[in-house]
């Protein structure tokens, strides 16, 4: 005869209730979606090192990400450009105390639109 173990009869305080769920409280919510949006949250505002001609500056990488793409739209990156309106137009419609420093002035935003409607025209024009 085999030995009887603790865990072969469980006391009637322990047993499942009929009609009651083994587990009331479900599955517990998968931290990794929050985990991965906080990891790219903490590196987009990670310090790097950037040269601006002579100076070295202290950017966060997203500050040096928005320097670059506003250097290529400049240097006539038309992807670039589009998506530097693209953005600057969504900072515009976010309500926000302190702007970042990349923000473009209105000015500054009218001249880079003419010159993409300019540029965008030439594209249209049959060359012969």
């Amino acid at each position: 005869m085999a030995k009887k173990r603790a865990t072969d009869n469980p006391s009637v305080a322990t047993r499942f209730k009929k009609g009651e769920s083994g587990n009331p409280h479900g599955r517990p919510r998968s931290k990794r979606a929050a985990s991965h949006r906080e990891r790219a949250r903490r590196f987009l505002k990670s310090k790097v090192v950037a040269r601006d001609g002579d100076k070295r500056r202290s950017l966060t990488t997203e500050e040096a990400a928005w320097h670059k793409l506003r250097i290529e739209a400049l240097n006539g990156s038309m992807p670039a450009l589009r998506k530097l309106l693209e953005l600057s137009e969504e900072v515009d419609d976010v309500e926000d105390d302190a702007p970042p420093q990349t923000e473009l002035s209105a000015e500054e935003r009218e001249i880079l639109k003419r010159y993409l409607e300019r540029t965008e025209k030439e594209d249209e024009e049959p060359t012969e």
